[in-house]
């Protein structure tokens, strides 16, 4: 499974100021990679993480909870009928719309923030 960086990596700045926001981090670099550092390295302070866990709903709490006694890993089928769709949007009508501020599924509250990722394991039935 990539880790945060990998998972980082694959999305695009707007993404990570987005997620930089719901955890209340202040973003100073500009260029991709430093950015992509600066937002790691602050999500794996564990008073930061602490306080995320106590804000998310109980539902997302409910979610993570399930992805851990499965190792952390489900079909993304599977955890989408379980705990709802991910908007599929681009860049452009994302960072527009803002489904971040108005998430209408537990897996998007925590896709944006960053506590959610999808990745391709050999997995059955996933490819």
């Amino acid at each position: 499974m990539p880790d945060l960086t990998h998972t980082l990596r694959g999305n695009d700045p707007g993404f990570h100021k987005i997620v930089a926001e719901a955890w209340g981090v202040e973003l100073a670099a500009s260029e991709p990679h430093a950015l992509v550092a600066e937002l790691v390295l602050a999500l794996r302070n564990p008073q930061l993480f602490q306080e995320m866990m106590e804000i998310l709903p109980q539902t997302a709490a409910e979610a993570l909870h399930a992805l851990l006694s499965n190792e952390g890993r489900l079909p993304w089928a599977a955890f989408c009928r379980r705990f709802g769709e991910l908007r599929a949007v681009g860049a452009g009508r994302r960072d527009r719309a803002r489904p971040d501020l108005n998430p209408i599924s537990t897996t998007e509250i925590l896709w944006y923030r960053a506590l959610l990722s999808k990745a391709l394991m050999n997995m059955p039935p996933e490819p």
